[in-house]
């Protein structure tokens, strides 16, 4: 069976088992759903429905919101079965308003179903006090619940969306995953809170509401900062790719296949991130060359190739005061060093070069021989992949080399798809 068809079938598999088995649980929930607490269920709904409509955009493009405190709040007072239909509401409503797709729509009702029916059967099951909430006997039982929430919550999700793009399982699950962490190890607090305050007067729930909307506020802001940064230096280095014919979109590429490689070698999502906005910056440096070396249509001389190579310390320079790329500046620093420590600016060897750099030196290299300049025609695919190859030991990293070698067989041979979901 083609790969495309098996990846299309586990998607499909998947998706529908998790539709059905919340299907059932939403049944479960409808029916044995109180009447009496139809009034109140209207208020959380209407207290869920902008949280959901309010998303943190992770750098990883998934996202996260403040439904699990809430979430956890009404398994702990109304039970399980109340929370479910306040979720299905929220989310019904939200992915309708947002077109997100019928599939979003009910993978991601279904999704929640499960993991509110599962954290309440896990809160209950170790709850020890007959009060709604009581310290500190129930605190272990929150505990776990809270774990379990988040669990079942991050393994539905990236599941969906590991099948979905194609990409390994542990990769999608670790996206994000510090800033994910204390994201709901921030709201787990705030949940008991709201509980406890519930238990001595329902209405004194609504003094959480500024600092849920304090936490939500500050994550958003720090990703929305990063992300506008990012996209800032991304113009700026287009920008100076467009200077020259020869390079538009050059940085661009080399990111992408740096991606690739990073990916290819199994490193952890946060250093892909950084690896690939260190490619699409590699050149930023360029911007302090002037034109006549820059653009000059004939191979340099030794004095002009010298001024050349300081565009790796001019954009280190500009990248080394913005916290958030300090590791991806040492990245755009020495992407232009050697193995064997004939490169520069500092002539490190082997090891002494970061993993980044020597990833992006293997994804420069390979795009510079395959681009048309104009002292010379591109090579093919196979003449520059022979030659990264008779070089690696000496200017590349063997294992980054043969990292490449296997992904341009992997193109070659039409085994790269893209996904058809992205994710919930």
């Amino acid at each position: 069976m083609p790969h495309q068809a098996l990846a299309r079938r586990l998607f499909d598999f998947y998706f529908y088992l998790v539709v059905v088995a919340g299907s059932l649980v939403i049944y479960e929930a409808v029916t044995n759903f109180n009447l009496d607490h139809l009034a109140v269920l209207l208020l959380w709904v209407a207290f869920a429905i902008p949280i959901e409509m309010n998303p943190v955009l992770l750098n990883t493009k998934d996202q996260i919101t403040l439904s699990f405190s809430i979430n956890l709040a009404m398994v702990i007072i109304y039970g399980f079965e109340f929370a479910i239909i306040v979720s299905l509401i929220a989310n019904v409503v939200t992915d309708a308003w947002g077109r997100r797709g019928w599939q979003k729509l009910l993978f991601n009702a279904c999704q929640y179903a499960i993991t509110i029916f599962l954290t309440g059967e896990v809160f209950y099951y170790f709850k020890k006090s007959a009060e709604i909430f009581l310290l500190p006997d129930d605190l272990p039982a929150l505990i776990l619940a809270s774990f379990t929430y988040v669990t079942v919550n991050v393994s539905l999700v990236s599941v969906i969306v590991s099948l979905s793009l194609q990409k390994p399982l542990t990769y999608v699950i670790f996206c994000d995953i510090g800033m994910k962490v204390l994201y709901f190890t921030t709201l787990a607090p705030i949940s008991m809170l709201m509980v406890i305050l519930y238990s001595v007067q329902p209405w004194g729930m609504l003094l959480l509401i500024p600092p849920l909307a304090t936490a939500h506020l500050s994550y958003k802001s720090y990703f929305q900062l990063s992300r506008e940064t990012r996209q800032t230096l991304e113009v700026i280095s287009e920008i100076i790719d467009l200077r020259d014919v020869y390079t538009a979109q050059h940085s661009r590429r080399v990111a992408e296949y740096a991606r690739m490689i990073a990916e290819e070698m199994n490193l952890p999502p946060e250093e892909v991130e950084q690896i690939y906005t260190a490619g699409m910056v590699h050149d930023l440096g360029k911007i302090s060359v002037r034109d006549n070396v820059l653009l000059k249509p004939d191979v340099l001389t030794d004095e002009e190739y010298n001024v050349m190579k300081q565009h790796s310390k001019s954009g280190y320079e500009i990248l080394k005061n913005l916290d958030m790329y300090k590791k991806g500046a040492m990245f755009v620093l020495m992407h232009h060093e050697r193995v064997d420590g004939r490169g520069y600016p500092l002539g490190l060897r082997c090891s002494e070069i970061p993993l980044g750099a020597r990833i992006m030196a293997v994804a420069d290299s390979y795009d510079a021989m395959t681009t048309d300049r104009p002292y010379r025609k591109a090579m093919d695919s196979t003449k520059a992949m022979q030659i990264l190859r008779e070089n690696a030991g000496t200017q590349f990293d063997p294992s980054v080399v043969e990292a490449f070698y296997r992904i341009i067989n992997k193109i070659q041979n039409n085994e790269f798809m893209k996904g058809g979901y992205s994710g919930c």
